[in-house]
């Protein structure tokens, strides 16, 4: 994952056409923004599947919130997604996870979350400076189907 800002973003989206996301963890690849700083084994994405791209920046956290084009990205349709995270214990994706090309504040972080579900068309990635146990953690994974809304709330249009 990168997020630098909204032109300048990766995802990690499964890394073959019709699978489901929760079936591409720890097989998932990072798919860029064309143009954007890449990743190590990233794909661009179409230019045209990020619909919005809606960025937040604070003292925790960074995060892209927003709307995606899952058929042009050949995501499993009607599959209601999943969660994508590096926290212990999981299956981490196993390439285009970087903090090199992140915003300045944030190339040392050491945690994320990313939320996609192809049936909403919605997205969410936020990347956290420190990682701590729990549900008072801006990038907790414990809320791994609750959706983009609850995890990572912000703006979807």
């Amino acid at each position: 994952v990168a997020l630098y800002d909204q032109n300048n973003f990766c995802l990690m989206l499964p890394s073959q056409p019709n699978q489901s996301i929760g079936e591409a963890e720890g097989s998932s690849k990072a798919w860029c923004l064309p143009g954007a700083a890449a990743t190590p084994g990233s794909t661009t994405l179409p230019s045209s599947a990020i619909k919005s791209a809606h960025v937040v920046l604070t003292d925790q956290y960074i995060q892209v919130t927003g709307v995606l084009d899952s058929q042009q990205l050949q995501l499993l349709a009607g599959d209601d997604g999943g969660m994508y995270d590096n926290a212990p214990g999981g299956s981490e994706p196993r390439s285009g996870v970087s903090n090199a090309n992140n915003h300045p504040d944030y190339r040392n972080t050491v945690s994320y979350v990313e939320l996609v579900g192809p049936a909403s068309g919605e997205y969410c990635l936020r990347i956290c400076r420190l990682w701590t146990e729990g549900l008072e953690d801006a990038c907790s994974n414990a809320q791994d189907t609750a959706g983009c809304h609850v995890v990572v709330p912000g703006d979807y249009s």
